[in-house]
């Protein structure tokens, strides 16, 4: 099975860039925008596909219907971004750590 490609989740949003694409049962992570904000937003999803068996494409969460979303941080913590794409290149991580 597949999961959505961070990239494919555009839906109530312009994608910027994904700072990370965790794959499959993974954590990505992206700059997105919304029409109304000038300024862009730290946004997350779940790549996940335990309980998404059976289907062709696991469409991660969050989710509504058959449109992938992204969970856009409050802007308080926007300030964090930068500390959280260091956090990502100091640890040399391509993803972060999964679930289990």
């Amino acid at each position: 099975m597949s999961y959505t490609n961070p990239e494919e989740v555009t839906a109530g949003v312009k994608l910027i860039e994904v700072i990370n694409d965790g794959g499959k049962d993974g954590i990505s992570v992206a700059r997105i925008k919304w029409e109304q904000e000038r300024k862009s937003r730290l946004a997350i999803r779940w790549n996940m596909s335990k309980g998404q068996e059976g289907k062709k494409k696991a469409m991660g969460m969050p989710s509504i219907g058959n449109n992938p979303l992204w969970f856009v941080l409050p802007r308080y913590s926007h300030a964090d971004e930068a500390t959280i794409i260091e956090i990502f290149k100091k640890k040399g991580l391509d993803e972060p750590e999964k679930y289990s």
